[in-house]
């Protein structure tokens, strides 16, 4: 099932009044958000919709979020000197996805630090030139089948979601 791209709007697109065909529309709407938004393997190497990940790390100075766009919900533990864990208290920020501890403070002696983290858009709020790449992502796919020109397909993509998609490191 499509997370941020609907079949109702690609049936519009598409001037498509039937029901025959919404089991293939689908399948190519949640490829469309696969290719776009996976974040391990999408073209954006970054989460579109909002889901959750948990990062472990040697110590705090490690700590770089694989995927620092759109973060929220963030918790951190961490197994003090004794390897007791413990929950950081607030008073922490993020800058660029690396953890910082607050003005005038410093960080615990710690063994292993665990982030848990949510990345990426809240539903309804995925940016608009990320749909649009999505919708014709699955448009192409229905209406030209095997017969996409790759060429014009990756440049077109490329422009819609210019600006978001993220440097792999």
């Amino acid at each position: 099932m499509p997370n941020f791209l609907t079949l109702g709007e690609l049936k519009g697109r598409l001037h498509i009044t039937f029901d025959d065909d919404d089991g293939e529309l689908a399948g190519y709407l949640a490829a469309a958000e696969s290719y776009l938004g996976d974040p391990q393997n999408g073209i954006l190497h970054r989460p579109v919709v909002a889901q959750e990940f948990t990062e472990t790390f040697a110590g705090f100075a490690e700590v770089q979020l694989a995927f620092p766009d759109e973060v929220s919900g963030v918790s951190v533990t961490y197994a003090d000197a004794e390897g007791v864990e413990q929950t950081l208290p607030e008073g922490f920020a993020l800058a660029d996805g690396r953890l910082m501890p607050a003005p005038g403070a410093t960080w615990p002696r710690a063994r292993r630090v665990t982030v848990t983290y949510t990345a990426g858009w809240k539903p309804g709020q995925v940016p608009r030139a990320i749909c649009e790449a999505g919708y014709f992502i699955a448009r192409s796919f229905y209406e030209q089948g095997d017969k996409i020109d790759p060429e014009r397909f990756r440049s077109v993509v490329a422009i819609k979601v210019a600006g978001f998609r993220r440097a792999t490191l």
